[in-house]
């Protein structure tokens, strides 16, 4: 082997000296014999390492287009026609195709509204300077549902009834006749006849203008219609007192004051009645009972005075008198009865000073005239010496 290897240096180095003479300078160095393996591995090295370095490329690449801002893409936008109807109200944009036959893509979501040329117009011009045929689509006509207005809350009206006869019939040969003829009035009745406010009413003026028997019979004539009729049992047992009935004009009272226990002109005609019968235990009992419901009735005050009178209790009678006249000094009557009291108690001056009180008033007031003459008459004898 190694003379193998030792002609094979000679060969080489015979060639390097021809090729030394012939081009005129010397090889100093003499490469050595390639090593295939060695060779290939550093092959396989570099294509590792541009493998690796294209690589780091790529990736850094792919980095800097995946963290770098998108700029959107402008295309023309495809718009599509929307008409208006009557109520102005716009139809939602459909998905329409495009005239390159690519896939349907939705309207943008912002859309400008413009007002609708007029339907003429084929082709709408867009932003861009190529122009787009649009399509027509129909537009449904949505129904909406009509809305109507509450109709305002009456406020409830009181009701007059009137009684209204029909209208005669007219003459069919003279029609005109009755034109110039005014319309006939027909009265209303408040209280018609058939009520018990009707007969009461009337019983009260019947009553005031003296007719006792007239107003005996309306009132009569009310409790017929309403037997728990208060003031018409009241009014009714006046009536029998001023005709002298005395027993029945009792009975009536009572009658209100069962009705009513609080009924205090019923007690106050009652302790009167009772005391003109002569009842006169009755008469105080009431007479109180009517001063406890409205201690402001001079009428009892008197009563139960003349009471007293009576049943010879003089000093208690001109107290009676004297709270009467302490809440009201202008009464004629309680002057009166005081003046009476205390003549007869022995008090001249006073019973003198209440008689004129008395006769003032009772001029002033224009009443009493009867008993004004013979009051005045008796204060001159009672001031002659």
């Amino acid at each position: 082997m190694s003379v193998i290897l030792e002609a094979l240096k000679r060969a080489k180095k015979a060639k390097t000296d021809n090729v030394e003479g012939d081009r005129g300078f010397k090889i100093a160095t003499i490469l050595s014999p390639v090593n295939v393996a060695e060779k290939r591995r550093l092959s396989l090295f570099k294509i590792l390492s541009l493998v690796g370095i294209g690589g780091g490329l790529i990736f850094f690449l792919v980095t800097v287009l995946l963290l770098s801002p998108k700029t959107p893409v402008t295309k023309t936008p495809v718009r599509e026609e929307v008409r208006y109807n009557d109520q102005e109200n716009l139809e939602t944009p459909k998905i329409v195709k495009s005239d390159t036959g690519s896939e349907p893509r939705k309207a943008p979501p912002v859309m400008e509204l413009q007002k609708p040329k007029p339907p003429n117009d084929p082709v709408r011009e867009t932003s861009s300077p190529l122009k787009i045929a649009r399509k027509e689509t129909p537009v449904q006509n949505i129904p909406q549902k009509e809305i109507k207005p509450e109709p305002p809350k009456r406020q409830p009206q009181l009701k007059t009834y009137v009684k209204i006869s029909p209208p005669p019939k007219e003459s069919l040969e003279n029609p005109d006749a009755k034109k110039d003829k005014p319309p006939e009035q027909i009265p209303i009745e408040l209280n018609p006849p058939q009520s018990s406010i009707y007969h009461f009413n009337l019983g009260v003026f019947y009553q005031g203008e003296g007719k006792l028997k007239e107003a005996k019979e309306e009132y009569e004539k009310v409790l017929s219609l309403a037997p728990s009729h208060v003031e018409a049992h009241n009014n009714l047992g006046v009536v029998y007192k001023d005709l002298g009935r005395l027993e029945m004009a009792i009975a009536e009272y009572r009658k209100a004051i069962t009705l009513d226990p609080q009924y205090k002109k019923a007690r106050s005609n009652l302790a009167t009645a009772l005391y003109l019968k002569g009842d006169l235990e009755s008469a105080t009992s009431e007479s109180r009972l009517a001063i406890v419901l409205d201690p402001n009735d001079l009428e009892v005050y008197n009563i139960l005075g003349l009471i007293y009178k009576k049943q010879n209790k003089t000093q208690e009678a001109i107290e009676v008198f004297r709270k009467a006249l302490a809440i009201d000094a202008g009464h004629p009557a309680t002057h009166y009865n005081l003046a009476m009291m205390l003549e007869k108690f022995e008090n001249l001056p006073e019973a003198m000073f209440h008689y004129q009180k008395f006769v003032d008033l009772s001029r002033a007031r224009g009443d009493n005239s009867d008993l004004v003459g013979k009051v005045v008459k008796h204060l001159t004898r009672l001031s002659s010496p």
